[in-house]
């Protein structure tokens, strides 16, 4: 990894978090999130700006939205809470920023 870590990182999550990329040149930070079907995952990502809400979409392996129960900026943190249910197959994360 290069200084490109340091602009996206997530830091807690309640699942796993593969496939995590950041498409620098798109400013598109994208993962897949996979835990227990049933139970709620939450997570903490740093960014390096405040996504606005609708470019935060979550969706399953079928493409459909996936509903975000919460989400939340800390700015003195610089980091955006998540919380959402694990979906069949994992769940995408695509954050615009």
């Amino acid at each position: 990894g290069g200084h490109d870590s340091k602009e996206v990182k997530v830091l807690a999550v309640a699942g796993r978090v593969t496939d995590s990329i950041y498409h620098q040149a798109d400013k598109l930070f994208t993962c897949l999130v996979k835990g227990p079907v049933g139970t709620i995952n939450t997570m903490r990502i740093k960014l390096p700006r405040a996504p606005r809400a609708n470019d935060i979409s979550l969706t399953d392996q079928n493409g459909e939205k996936v509903k975000i129960d919460k989400q939340n900026w800390d700015a003195g943190s610089g980091t955006l809470f998540l919380k959402f249910d694990h979906v069949p197959g994992g769940g995408k994360l695509s954050i615009q920023l």
